[in-house]
């Protein structure tokens, strides 16, 4: 059989996934790794599902314009399948977004917009949602395809991400999702749920984000959490939720790509950093959903001065050998 691709969204794969062996002196964790197409994120599973829904369901094949709000990783897989269907796409993006996507959201053609006004929690996707708002108040041809709430979101992933999960690694016993939008999160709670609910499932974010009902707080690192409550999430879908420091999920980041030569993004360092804090040892399966690679944080996550500058030298003081907490659970 032919493996020729027609598309970019073809690059989307199933099975790609990698054992940690030893992680943290700890345990062994499989990554499921979404990072391996063209998009390097999860992202382009998302995009691709958003737009066919969009062409199903809100006129796009003959509109054919449509607008979105990203932190980076949707904007450049948004961009990407724009281009190769003949659409125009606007991104709005704010200032954590990285110099570099922004970079290749403009190459693919992307009309990218930043918005640098802060929301009332702190952060800048109240605005970003308000903006896509004043755009479509005045411009009937313009389509938002809103992964904020459209169902196609949770949707794949609990039909794709979720049932690859359980045929390549049926013995799981835990699950750890990072919870951004948390339509990856909700569609793999809903998945597991529903076909082996003894499986423990635990969603991680970032300290700053007001997803698990803390308090809004500076955050720099673009990917997980959210300044406004996601629509999709529901807390009784998950065991536990846990929230990572920034610094922490740079330490994690660092502490990977010296031991097994993997640089992965800032989501999936969050991701495991979550499981740092929830595990001190087991011979249990474990599975982590690594969202992104790294490549696109050379500049931010992976630079000594840019850290500096937004973590002191706390990123740089974490013994991720030592059992002493860096992270926060909450209660449910």
């Amino acid at each position: 059989m032919r493996n020729i691709m027609e598309a970019v969204e073809d690059s989307v794969r199933a099975n790609d996934f990698i054992i940690l062996r030893n992680c943290f002196g700890r345990f062994d964790v499989t990554l499921k790794l979404e990072g391996m197409n063209f998009a390097e994120s999860i992202k382009l599973r998302t995009a691709k599902a958003l737009v066919n829904h969009a062409e199903e369901h809100l006129d796009l094949k003959k509109n054919k314009r449509f607008i979105e709000s990203s932190s980076g990783n949707l904007g450049v897989a948004l961009s990407m399948i724009a281009a190769s269907r003949g659409y125009d796409f606007i991104c709005i993006v704010d200032p954590n977004t990285n110099a570099t996507n922004i970079a290749i959201m403009k190459a693919m053609g992307a009309n990218v917009v930043v918005v640098n006004t802060k929301d009332e929690s702190g952060g800048y996707l109240g605005t970003r949602k308000k903006f896509i708002r004043e755009q479509l108040s005045h411009d009937n041809t313009l389509i938002w395809i809103n992964q904020y709430e459209c169902e196609a979101n949770p949707a794949i992933h609990f039909s794709e991400t979720a049932h690859q999960i359980n045929i390549n690694c049926s013995d799981v016993r835990k699950i750890y999702i990072g919870a951004g939008t948390t339509g990856t999160a909700m569609g793999v709670s809903n998945y597991f749920k529903k076909y082996f609910p003894k499986i423990d499932l635990i969603a991680v974010d970032s300290v700053g984000s007001v997803t698990f009902g803390g308090n809004a707080s500076p955050r720099y690192l673009p990917g997980l959490g959210s300044s406004v409550p996601p629509i999709f999430f529901k807390k009784e879908s998950f065991n536990r939720l846990i929230s990572v420091k920034e610094s922490q999920t740079v330490a994690v980041a660092r502490y990977i790509a010296r031991k097994y030569g993997l640089l992965l993004g800032a989501s999936t360092c969050t991701v495991l950093a979550g499981m740092y804090e929830d595990i001190t040892a087991t011979d249990e399966v474990l599975v982590a959903i690594s969202p992104d690679l790294g490549s696109k944080y050379i500049d931010t996550m992976y630079n000594d001065e840019w850290c500096d500058e937004k973590f002191g030298s706390e990123w740089r003081n974490m013994n991720l050998s030592s059992n002493e907490p860096q992270t926060y659970q909450v209660e449910l």
